[in-house]
């Protein structure tokens, strides 16, 4: 299951679906919405958009140095 934003539930949508779920989250440049979705143990992150592009218009573009940042 893929979410745009931390849903304020989300433990509880969690436990109500089957254990071979995986959940991911889209994030920008924002370290404390990162740091919360690995606290809350989603399996992987989508960036919005690292480079520009014609077809980019809703959202910011991520700090290459964001990404660098981030845990294996």
């Amino acid at each position: 299951m893929h979410f745009d934003e931390i849903p304020r539930d989300f433990d509880r949508i969690k436990s109500n679906v089957p254990n071979n779920r995986i959940f991911g989250l889209t994030v920008n440049n924002d370290l404390d919405i990162i740091k919360e979705a690995i606290d809350y143990g989603f399996d992987y992150l989508s960036f919005c958009t690292v480079f520009p592009s014609e077809t980019n218009n809703s959202c910011e573009l991520v700090d290459p140095k964001i990404v660098k940042k981030l845990p294996s």
